[in-house]
């Protein structure tokens, strides 16, 4: 073995350790800068807050998101109203507002997005905006997205990936048309009209999507006509509340769903009973 000689040294660690600290140096560097674009970036986007808290609306100018923030606490209010309950929502709406593109017309002008995350659940609204937008149909899109924090609000455990369940399009139409300051004449003007009264499970499974104009104005006036059936059954305030609470898990029989939450439906009466509603609708 060779002896060492006096004051020599078997490695030279200077200059290893400024490279080190080069190194150490330029990705911090880097890091950073990162950081300082992306928080930039982030600080861009502005936002507004709906006085509840429960609606982030993001995009648009400070006009557009303050009159969206006032369609979604009104919304809410006239569906907190004929559920006769207060407001306990738990998990905040993100709503997206983003200009039409002229190159894509085609492109829907709402997009409900909901998921669950390891945070928990997460639910956005994409709103597409212009001069000639629908407020009705925005209305309509709104109160789907609170009916469907509304129906997981206690559901905390649901897996992720899992499909999610909406309303169904007759309860949201029905309760647009139960809210204050609507034309409810016209639609009652539609089912006298009618040369029929629709059945009451053909009617539960009806995709107003497939239909005609005319069909799709038949079938709000028939929500109509369920949802003012309902809330002035006994004790039908709480009951549909109580329905919308379980819809999570609905089964394959809407009618039967139905029944659960509103006893005094049961059996073959129910539709004897919504044809008296139509006829007398009619009638009136």
């Amino acid at each position: 073995m060779l002896a060492k000689p006096p004051g020599a040294q078997l490695f030279c660690p200077q200059p290893v350790v400024k490279i080190k600290i080069l190194r150490i140096f330029t990705v911090t560097f880097f890091a950073l800068s990162i950081f300082a674009l992306e928080s930039g970036a982030a600080a861009s986007i502005e936002r507004s807050v709906s006085p509840s808290g429960q609606f982030v609306i993001y995009g648009g100018d400070a006009a557009w998101r303050g009159a969206v923030s006032a369609l979604a606490e009104r919304t809410k209010a006239n569906l907190l109203a004929v559920l006769q309950r207060r407001d306990q929502w738990t998990t905040a709406a993100v709503i997206n507002l983003q200009p039409r593109a002229a190159n894509l017309p085609e492109n829907p002008t709402a997009a409900l997005r909901f998921s669950q995350t390891g945070s928990g659940l997460k639910l956005q609204l994409d709103l597409t905006i212009s001069g000639e937008m629908n407020l009705g149909a925005m209305e309509r899109e709104l109160l789907r997205m609170i009916l469907l924090e509304m129906i997981y609000r206690n559901q905390t455990a649901i897996p992720s990936g899992e499909a999610y369940v909406e309303a169904p399009d007759w309860l949201i139409e029905g309760l647009l048309a139960l809210t204050l300051h609507r034309d409810r004449l016209s639609l009652s003007n539609v089912l006298a009209v009618s040369e029929r009264i629709t059945p009451l499970d053909e009617f539960l499974s009806e995709r107003p999507e497939l239909l005609d104009s005319a069909g799709r104005l038949l079938y709000r006036a028939n929500s109509f006509a369920l949802v003012q059936l309902l809330v002035e059954s006994a004790d039908g305030h709480a009951r549909l509340g109580r329905y919308i609470d379980n819809l999570a898990f609905p089964s394959n029989n809407p009618r039967a769903d139905l029944q659960a939450a509103f006893p005094q439906f049961a059996g073959n009466d129910f539709g004897n009973i919504w044809k008296s509603q139509i006829a007398n609708m009619k009638s009136s």
